[in-house]
């Protein structure tokens, strides 16, 4: 058969189209997959590959039509189906993390199952937060540069960095809130480190919490009217609720140990945090009002920190280790006996996750993935 020649040869890139199935590994027939729009589709079908790679294309036919000839005929062939204006490939969250190498840190973004990690920012001497926009078009982060810790906010291609906060103080632990209009931080401008709120432009600031003592990480409730974060105000390190506009203090922890980093689920109704006891921490969850606790993930003598939930709220990654032996992991919540390794640096430590909010396209692993560096302009020199 001649090939059309008012169509051009796809590449083989075409062929791993992210909105096409595998639905017989002998036939090699792709189908479009389902969720992808309603629009009309129209198959283009192929012979087998020649010897230089590039398919050798045939007329257009309805996809129906062409599928059932296809099935009946068992035959050796390859489809692909027109996309629509919109992506077919299906938007799942990433998970975002900083990462020490020697005496520098950087921010790094992967896929949900470890693969395609890939540096977003420069190195700074340290990281001291990050944070996925809603829907992950930005990434919020805080750095320090030797002269003062400031808040950035850069695009997921490591583009367009924007300075929001001057490095006058020390501002710190970036989060989104649910609509992406602010960006709540803990900083030292008033002389003690407490809870601060800003436009997400950098304007506008205003200080929520007044305790004299110091404020650690913070997130917001998936509504946006409350805020959990953790906090030296009462001699220990314990977790805390407020209201979003500061009023309403509320200690929900009250156990032996260090109680930090609580991260709110995606429906509300639990809250994950690192208990640390002595030379052991460990992942624990609660409702919001501080009952029902419970361990997720509890071992002796070992370090687990930094749970961040997924999106659809059926996992938590957190950090195992400490020091340059740090891994990330993936826990079941409704089975702690599902934890998988997702990512393991040697030499590198780990730390500051954020599992973003449903909204970037993700590599399926069919997909050729690789990991890619962003070449520094400018790397400053520390001395450790």
């Amino acid at each position: 058969m001649e090939p059309d020649a008012a169509t051009a040869a796809p590449s083989l890139a075409d062929w791993r189209d992210p909105g096409l199935r595998l639905l017989n590994a002998r036939s090699g027939l792709l189908l479009p997959t389902l969720g992808c729009g309603s629009e009309a589709r129209t198959a283009t079908y192929a012979c087998p590959f020649p010897s230089n790679g590039v398919p050798v294309l045939t007329r257009r036919i309805p996809l129906t039509v062409l599928v059932m000839a296809l099935i009946a005929a068992a035959v050796t062939v390859s489809v692909t189906v027109a996309r629509p204006a919109r992506a077919c490939a299906e938007p799942v969250s990433r998970i975002l993390y900083a990462q020490r190498d020697g005496c520098t840190s950087a921010v790094w973004v992967m896929n949900p199952d470890g693969t395609g990690a890939t540096q977003v920012s420069l190195p700074y001497a340290e990281i001291g937060g990050t944070a996925w926009a809603p829907g992950q078009s930005k990434i919020a982060f805080s750095a320090d540069e030797g002269s003062g810790s400031r808040i950035y906010i850069i695009n997921t291609d490591g583009t367009g960095l924007t300075e929001l906060t001057d490095g006058s103080s020390i501002d710190t632990a970036p989060s989104f809130s649910p609509d992406g209009s602010q960006i709540l931080f803990v900083s030292g401008r008033s002389g003690s480190q407490e809870l601060w709120v800003m436009n997400v432009d950098g304007t506008s600031p205003v200080q929520l919490t007044s305790f004299g003592s110091i404020v650690y990480t913070a997130n917001y409730s998936p509504d946006g009217t409350r805020i959990v974060f953790s906090s030296l105000k009462d001699g220990d390190l314990e977790i805390y609720v407020m209201n979003a506009d500061g009023s309403g203090v509320r200690r929900i922890t009250n156990r032996g140990g260090n109680d930090s980093e609580p991260s709110w689920s995606p429906d509300g109704t639990r809250i994950a945090w690192t208990l640390e006891t002595g030379a052991t921490a460990n992942i624990w969850m609660m409702s919001p009002d501080g009952t029902d606790p419970g361990p997720l993930v509890a071992a002796s003598c070992v370090v687990h920190h930094s749970p961040v939930w997924s999106a659809d709220g059926s996992r938590i990654a957190f950090v195992a280790g400490g020091g340059p032996s740090t891994s990330v992991r993936s826990v079941n919540v409704s089975d702690s006996s599902d934890s998988i390794e997702l990512l393991s640096v040697a030499g590198s430590e780990v730390f500051a996750l954020d599992w973003g909010p449903v909204g970037v396209d993700y590599v399926p692993a069919t997909t050729t993935t690789t990991s890619t560096t962003i070449a520094p302009v400018v790397v400053p020199t520390y001395t450790c």
